[in-house]
């Protein structure tokens, strides 16, 4: 017999948790323009860019995290190769330590995204 056009009594839920494992690259551009006296003058770039190539908050955080779990910074340097292929040199993992010890904020940012992260296992 075909249960067709019998009605459902209950219904069973599923669910699937999964991780993106991906690299983000987000462009800024500043327009420069030149006064009549021949002066450049750059736009405003975010506050956040100090430099032309940089590591989000995110990565510095991840970093920041491996480092505490007693992972060698050569090995976090190959996860991140690994994983993103991003490479990141153990000198700049020392940075990220040094940033983060005199940042709260980064601090509390990092232990927020992984207290989530240990919530959702």
């Amino acid at each position: 017999d075909s249960l067709q056009d019998t009605a459902a009594t209950e219904t069973i839920v599923m669910q699937e948790t999964d991780v993106v494992v991906e690299k983000i690259v987000t462009e800024h551009r500043v327009l420069v323009k030149i006064c009549r006296c021949g002066k450049k003058n750059p736009g405003t770039a975010p506050e956040h860019m100090k430099a032309p190539v940089q590591y989000s908050a995110n990565v510095r955080a991840l970093g920041v995290y491996l480092t505490n779990q007693c992972i060698s910074k050569e090995r976090i340097s190959n996860i991140f190769e690994d994983l993103f292929e991003l490479p990141i040199s153990d000198t700049t993992l020392i940075g990220f330590d040094e940033e983060c010890a005199q940042l709260p904020t980064l601090i509390m940012r990092c232990t927020i995204i992984f207290i989530l992260q240990a919530a959702t296992n």
